[in-house]
């Protein structure tokens, strides 16, 4: 079963739904406008790119399938697509691709030209994705053994130790330890081909960094970057973090809580600014999720919500993002969604900033529009001299965001000296609408806007037990989850499954389960349905105040007791305490954040119980006592 989630062109003769009725695009009024027929009355219509839809009935979508699993078979569809990609390119643009360049790539990936026949098959027959070239799982019978454990531990530690050293090892001198260590462990040599096969599939520039040339691995494989050239909009896109040189203020008691966090993503064909995420939060995978699905969906909606009219029409489906190294970056939900979603995920060099300069150069514009407000921190201490930062502070955090929208719209209307014209219109001409020529770029919405969310969230796998699942030890339960309770993988082997389950971290009163079989998401609540909301810097703070206070016992009930006690503890110094009102606005920002899929597709109660097997007294099951606890 294929799942996917296709950005799809806007163009003439493009069929969707609109308020559950069949319309087609009869063309653009502008890449924020879109002019349909209705089939059946051929009436017209200008429409947002939120209002068209690309299936019937996704206004009320209650699922969305999932593209990515994790785990080693995707390390090996990776290598097995990087062998295959002049292939599949070429074969794009309609070039016919020869034996010989078939011949030429299997000798790089060390295969028999017949598997990269069949890699390249199975690429295709997956909708040109890489997850189609997962390995199958054979079942390789009762004569055909794996390599003892134990063997291949020493196999392992002597690839390790021998060849990937300075000294530069050879096959056979590797061989030879090998045998060495099986001797001295009692253990059956295996045969010099199983060494060998291991040795050539460690990557090659592993193997040249770690044998004392890694000059020759930076010359070989790392970029060489020359003049950037970007043809259209949303060909590539930076992202980056930077703290903003202004002091916020509590929505209770408008006093000082201290400076946010803004996360942008940049257009660099344009520089518009094609989204960002403001909080109180460090930067993390999540903000970065938040900043990419706010850049990738039309803003009307959200803009909205806000109460603002902004006019901000840029949205789309990058093709590469750039970013530095910085943790956030490298986990591997960012990892994983941009191999999905055929983006191309490019870290910037060690301490070279100038690789990612129309962000910086954004943010050092944005700084000096935020050094004219009131409570502003300026660029360091010396700078500010004896300005009253604490005292002058006016704006919230919503405040903030509201007036950042506001600014980035002026910069977008304003000349930026590099391009010669204004970040719109560069972005506008790119669509040529209405002119004579064929466009440069073409918009770009996605069928599933809610399951985009849910695909940036982050995520961690667990195992099902018959209480349901435990996040920051809270527990979650829902029927979804009945059939996959304490299910074993196959082998012989078989250990406990694993399941993939994605959460916001500002909201934590549900979990998003992915079902490996319906490739769906569902969400999963809380297994005790009047435990508050929480976010889940709340729960781990619980937890470590309750490790530091000597608890023996650190169970549900003591997260949910803390979290509460905390926040009475807090709204009772935010009078006082900076940090407590800092504390209060973080909980109460959570609280803002809505649930991504708020409708499971079942004809079950959310609050359903998990089975009586749990370990409950029959007094609890037959009459559950609630939480003392206020659902701020």
């Amino acid at each position: 079963m294929t799942v996917r989630n296709d950005a799809v062109a806007l163009r003439r003769g493009v069929k969707g739904f609109y308020r559950g009725r069949s319309v087609e695009i009869q063309g653009l009024v502008g890449p924020d406008k879109i002019l349909v027929v209705d089939q059946a009355t051929s009436e017209s219509h200008v429409l947002t790119p939120d209002q068209f839809k690309i299936r019937a009935g996704s206004e009320s979508k209650a699922t969305t399938p999932a593209l990515h699993d994790v785990g080693k078979e995707w390390d090996e569809a990776e290598r097995r697509y990087a062998a295959i990609e002049p292939l599949v390119q070429r074969s794009v643009h309609g070039a016919r691709v020869s034996f010989e360049e078939i011949k030429d790539r299997a000798k790089v990936a060390g295969v028999h030209f017949t598997t990269v026949y069949r890699w390249i098959r199975d690429y295709e027959n997956a909708g040109n994705r890489p997850s189609g070239l997962k390995p199958r799982i054979k079942n390789r019978g009762p004569r055909k053994k794996l390599l003892d454990p134990v063997v291949e531990s020493l196999v392992t530690s002597a690839i390790q130790d021998l060849y990937l050293d300075r000294q530069q090892r050879t096959m056979k001198s590797t061989y030879e330890g090998v045998g060495e260590r099986c001797r001295a462990a009692g253990v059956p040599t295996p045969h010099y081909n199983t060494v060998r096969k291991r040795i050539l599939a460690i990557p090659e520039r592993e193997k040249l960094s770690k044998r004392a040339r890694r000059k020759l691995a930076a010359d070989r494989y790392d970029p060489r970057p020359g003049t950037l050239v970007i043809e259209r909009p949303w060909q590539l896109v930076e992202i980056d973090h930077t703290p903003t040189d202004l002091i916020l203020v509590d929505d209770t008691h408008r006093r000082p809580i201290g400076r946010a966090h803004i996360t942008a993503v940049i257009d660099v064909y344009s520089r518009m600014i094609a989204g960002f995420y403001v909080s109180l939060e460090p930067p993390s995978a999540a903000t970065v999720g938040l900043a990419l699905t706010r850049a990738m969906l039309p803003k009307s909606a959200w803009l909205a919500e806000m109460g603002l009219t902004a006019d901000w029409p840029c949205y789309g489906h990058p093709a590469a993002l750039h970013v530095d190294n910085a943790l956030e970056f490298h986990g591997k939900m960012l990892h994983r969604v941009c191999h999905e979603y055929k983006m191309t995920l490019e870290f910037r060099p060690l301490k070279t900033p100038q690789f990612g300069g129309h962000i910086e150069a954004f943010f050092k514009t944005l700084a000096h529009k935020i050094h004219e407000l009131p409570g502003t921190t300026f660029f360091s201490v010396e700078h500010r001299g004896e300005y009253p930062s604490d005292l002058t502070s006016l704006f919230s955090l919503d405040e903030f965001e509201k007036w950042l929208v506001h600014t980035i719209v002026e910069y977008h209307e304003a000349f930026h000296s590099t391009i010669k014209c204004s970040p719109k219109s560069r972005y506008l001409k790119a669509f040529n609408v209405g002119g004579d020529e064929l466009p440069a770029a073409e918009a770009y919405v996605f069928e599933d806007p809610e399951r985009l969310r849910v695909d940036f969230m982050p995520y961690e796998e667990r195992t099902i037990q018959q209480y349901g699942v435990q996040f920051w030890k809270i527990r979650y339960y829902h029927s979804v989850l009945k059939r996959f309770i304490n299910a074993a993988t196959s082998g012989r082997n078989s250990a406990k499954r694993q399941f993939r389950f994605h959460y916001d971290p500002r909201n934590i009163s549900c979990i998003y389960f992915y079902d490996p079989d319906l490739k769906q998401y569902f969400p999963i609540p809380y297994r005790n349905i009047t435990n508050p909301r929480m976010s889940a810097w709340e729960c781990r703070e619980a937890d470590r105040e309750l490790n530091k206070a000597g608890r023996s016992t650190i169970d549900e009930r003591a997260i949910v007791e803390s979290v509460t006690r905390r926040r009475q503890i807090e709204r009772e110094a935010a009078a006082t305490s900076r940090s407590a009102r800092r504390n209060a606005q973080r909980v109460a920002s959570g609280m803002k954040s809505k649930g991504t899929l708020s409708v499971v597709p079942q004809p079950v109660a959310l609050g359903e119980p998990a089975p009586d097997v749990i370990a409950e007294s029959k007094a609890e099951r037959r009459a559950p006592r609630p939480y003392l606890v206020e659902d701020l």
